[in-house]
């Protein structure tokens, strides 16, 4: 019980009347409920729209980075058209991939590891190319679970790939071999004398490369007789939702 000098304030009355108002207005008046349920989807609907659009722009970012790594492929592939017709009896092997989706990256995975929930179950055995969008070799699958399977990057540290460096203004190509050095960079070592220039492409060498990156600029020392080249994946792994794996 209250003590007798305590009342209540008449504000609070006041409020306590117009909140039970509210109530029955709600409860029994359907016009007002209906009033009050527009208000919270109009007031909710615009988070709504932010969340499908944000789950659109991480769509939309993929695409452009599959076009990307198209449209680095086209150039080089237009400029061989001549060559492969001369191969035209030679049969273009369809190649079939197994779909994986990316559940572990770093840094909640080891660096330059990737762990896809697609494992022996779907056919996935050690050794198979990995790549993202089917032309961009991203690495290779080592451990292979019936679930899922871990794939090891080109950048993996001491990861060796064949490579050729191929030059964007005259269509030479160098013969080497890009070497990982973790966190997502690769190297590669050539002689000195040898020209190479920022943006000309690194592929797997091959009748169908794969793109392996754009190199991003060179190192020279004038006491070492060699350069060293550095590129990068040219895909975002923190982007990339799927890997497709080569049967």
């Amino acid at each position: 019980m209250l003590p007798p000098n305590k009342k209540f304030p008449k504000r609070n009355i006041f409020s306590g009347l117009i909140l039970g108002l509210f109530l029955i207005l709600f409860i029994f008046f359907a016009p007002a409920r209906n009033i009050v349920v527009k208000f919270f989807v109009a007031v909710s609907h615009p988070l709504l729209i932010l969340n499908k659009k944000d789950d659109e722009v991480s769509v939309l970012k993929n695409r452009v980075a599959e076009l990307e790594s198209k449209i680095l492929m086209l150039e080089p592939l237009e400029k061989e058209n001549q060559e492969l017709k001369a191969l035209f009896s030679r049969p273009e092997e369809a190649k079939k991939y197994i779909l994986g989706a990316i559940i572990s990256r770093p840094p909640q995975s080891p660096y330059d590891v990737l762990i896809i929930d697609a494992g022996s179950d779907n056919g996935v055995k050690e050794g198979m190319t990995a790549t993202a969008f089917s032309n961009i070799l991203l690495g290779y699958t080592t451990d292979v679970f019936s679930k899922t399977s871990k794939m090891k990057l080109i950048s993996f540290p001491g990861e060796e790939t064949n490579a050729l460096i191929e030059s964007v203004s005259t269509g030479a190509k160098i013969s080497v071999t890009a070497v990982g050095r973790g966190g997502g960079d690769i190297e590669i070592k050539i002689p000195s004398s040898l020209e190479v220039h920022s943006g000309d492409r690194i592929t797997t060498p091959g009748t169908y490369p794969l793109m392996l990156g754009i190199v991003e600029r060179a190192e020279i020392n004038l006491s070492d007789p060699f350069q060293k080249i550095f590129f990068r994946l040219p895909v975002n792994l923190q982007e990339l939702n799927y890997v497709m794996i080569e049967k």
